[in-house]
Parts: C-alpha cells; sequence; structure tokens
C-alpha cells in the first residue's frame, strides 16, 4: 500500500513513501520486470547455500525478515562490515548488532530482541510480522456426520 501511494505521490516527492526509493516517472506506463536473484545458475552443477534471517517474535517463536532486509542483513555479514549496520525497516530504523544477534530500534536501544541466520525453518511463524496460514483441508461428506433427527421422527 505505501509504495503504491508513493507512486502517486511521486510528484511532491519523487521516492516510495516506505523504501525511500527513487520512482522514475514513467513507472506506471512503462513498468519493469523483477526477476528473483534467488534463481538457480544456468549450469545447475553448483547450488548456492541459501540463508535466512529471523527475529524472534513478543511472545517465542521466530519471524522471518522480508526478503529485501534478509539479503541487506546477510550482505553485511558476509562483507564482515563490522558489528552493527542501521537498517530502515517498517517505517523504523532498526540497529542490527551482528556480533551480539540481537536488533533494536534506534530509538529505543534498550529493547532488544534476538536474532538469527539459519535455513529456511519450517516452524516459522510468518515473513515480517504477517502469520504463516496453515493449509486448508477440504471436508468431505464422509468428515460430516449425518443429521440426528428426534425420536419419533425421520428425516
Amino acid at each position: 500500500f505505501l509504495c503504491i501511494k508513493g507512486v502517486l505521490q511521486s510528484t511532491m516527492s519523487g521516492s516510495c513513501a516506505l523504501c525511500r526509493s527513487a520512482i522514475p516517472r514513467d513507472f506506471l506506463t512503462r513498468p519493469e520486470m523483477v526477476t528473483s536473484s534467488s534463481q538457480s545458475s544456468e549450469e545447475g552443477d553448483e547450488e548456492e547455500e541459501v540463508w535466512s534471517w529471523f527475529y524472534e517474535g513478543r511472545s517465542g517463536g521466530w519471524w522471518e525478515y522480508d526478503s529485501r532486509t534478509s539479503a541487506e542483513i546477510e550482505q553485511a555479514y558476509q562483507d564482515n562490515e563490522g558489528s552493527e549496520i542501521e537498517l530502515l525497516i517498517a517505517g523504523f530504523i532498526y540497529v542490527i548488532d551482528l556480533n551480539s544477534m540481537v536488533q533494536s530500534r534506534k530509538c529505543a536501544p534498550n529493547i532488544q530482541r534476538r536474532i538469527k541466520r539459519d535455513r529456511n525453518i519450517p516452524d516459522k511463524k510468518g515473513v515480517a510480522g504477517i502469520v504463516k496460514r496453515k493449509p486448508r483441508t477440504r471436508k468431505t461428506r464422509a468428515d460430516v456426520s449425518p443429521p440426528v433427527s428426534p425420536p419419533g421422527t425421520s428425516v
């Protein structure tokens, strides 16, 4: 929502309201196709290890960072940029401490959450605060019990 709102308001600011990226004036009339950077190489012989970044929820469990944030944290981790990086996440500046493996809002450094680098874990709660849905199971006629009629009546 905020990014499209940024497009509509780009005549004033020229940047996205959420991520602050520049928005070309012809964005709506000539959009660029975004390709996934996680596509396998053409050779297919070497498979690159894929790591994801997670933060601990308030009531436990792990939440995955969105793909852009995870990629930025991974790049800083690979580049060994030092102990801390600052990222804009959901409108707040967060300080990610890669030595202590914690995150905190820059405006509230005493409130910290643990972070971790891991493979894609199946029991994650969701991605970037969006709850992971459990697959729905369809009921069949066998799952539904027939109606029960009161004694002395027929259906």
